[in-house]
């Protein structure tokens, strides 16, 4: 790999860094969902159902990303009860949400949504609580969860999920590549937090595939899921030994992809296999889709051809945007920052720093013209 190429790899891996939860908000999302859990745990009638809660979605597969244009990141939880055949999703979900009003703090915190029911905590995340039994037919790890409500706005039906089969099948994907080896999720407590450069390649190329979705799609209601875009580069990960390198092959396939199967019929749910991920789109969705997975696949090709910091970073800045964060810049120019003040300032401190006319800065090999050590001891006289 030449330097460029690590360069590059070094800038997205660090990008990732800087879209997860910091250990500090993760320490404070683990308190309040231990809490939320003891509370629901602690219910009348939801503890003869022996409630479960444990992550679903980014939290358990590591692949959280700071949302696009705000503060507060989105973590899904699963509340599961047992498979008790009586039960209706109505039921459960006005159980959970009278629970939650019985709370002096959650009422106020407390969003209705039409299959969840969502704690915010302003300024830095909310908890997605959605509701299930385990299925009363398939058992374990199989749940079901409520299905959208009908024209009534009721909830009457259940639908199946599988998001611990879900896990397992995503770390399996993950596993291709001998480099990196996904560390065990427990699925209670939540998973305890990798930082960016020792996750899974896979892991990485899903954080930074949903983030180039946020900034194409905003905050559009049509744009695609988490769920879709983890199970497509899951389902086209090769083992990649680099990020880019991981994204470019995922990008191409689902270029194809789209090309062959214009309505997205083909996409079904990995651990579920009569679930179609993309059946509820129109046919305009899925052409929005399709423009999107090009556009991202024509600037992923652009960046592994250019050269030098400035292109390379304006580049990066428009696949994954340009937000703040804090008093460092964007986020593209943190990790060059940070890049720099691991790689470049060690190679000056021990004189190993050179300047190649052809290529730049090198911390490799021996031609070009040295360049010597930084000593700021005070302006010569």
């Amino acid at each position: 790999m030449d330097e460029t190429v690590d360069f590059r790899n070094n800038l997205l891996a660090k990008i990732c860094a800087a879209l997860q939860l910091t250990d500090a908000q993760f320490q404070s999302a683990e308190r309040s969902y231990q809490a939320v859990g003891d509370w629901l745990g602690e219910d009348e009638w939801l503890s003869m159902l022996h409630p479960r809660i444990y992550p679903q979605g980014s939290m358990a597969l590591l692949t959280t990303v700071k949302p696009f244009g705000r503060v507060e990141y989105d973590l899904d939880m699963i509340l599961e009860i047992d498979g008790v055949t009586e039960l209706t999703p109505k039921w459960l979900y006005n159980a959970v949400k009278n629970r939650f009003n019985a709370h002096e703090l959650y009422r106020t915190m407390l969003e209705l949504h039409c299959r969840c029911l969502r704690l915010v905590y302003a300024g830095k995340f909310h908890l997605d609580i959605v509701p299930a039994r385990t299925h009363v037919l398939l058992g374990a790890p199989f749940i079901q969860i409520p299905q959208k409500p009908d024209q009534d706005g009721e909830l009457h039906n259940w639908i199946t999920n599988n998001p611990k089969g879900f896990g397992g099948w995503f770390k399996k994907q993950c596993e291709k590549t001998s480099l990196t080896i996904l560390e065990k999720a427990a699925q209670e407590p939540l998973p305890t937090p990798v930082v960016a450069h020792k996750k899974p390649v896979l892991a990485l190329a899903v954080q930074l595939f949903k983030r180039q979705r946020d900034v194409a799609f905003g905050n559009a209601s049509d744009k695609p899921s988490s769920i879709v875009l983890t199970t497509l580069a899951g389902t086209f990960y090769q083992g990649e030994q680099s990020v880019e390198g991981a994204l470019l092959h995922i990008v191409d396939c689902i270029a194809q992809l789209v090309e062959s199967d214009s309505l997205l019929t083909s996409i079904n749910n990995p651990v579920c296999s009569d679930q179609k991920l993309c059946a509820s789109w129109t046919a305009h969705q899925c052409a929005k889709f399709a423009d999107f997975v090009r556009t991202f696949r024509r600037k992923l090709r652009n960046l592994v051809t250019i050269r030098g910091v400035d292109k390379i970073a304006a580049e990066l800045r428009s696949l994954f945007g340009e937000e703040t964060l804090g008093h460092r810049g964007d986020l593209v120019s943190k990790a060059i920052s940070e890049y720099v003040d691991e790689t470049v300032n060690k190679a000056r401190g021990s004189g190993t720093l050179r300047y190649v006319h052809s290529a730049g800065l090198s911390t490799t090999g021996t031609a070009g013209i040295s360049i010597q050590r930084n000593t700021f001891h005070g302006r010569e006289e």
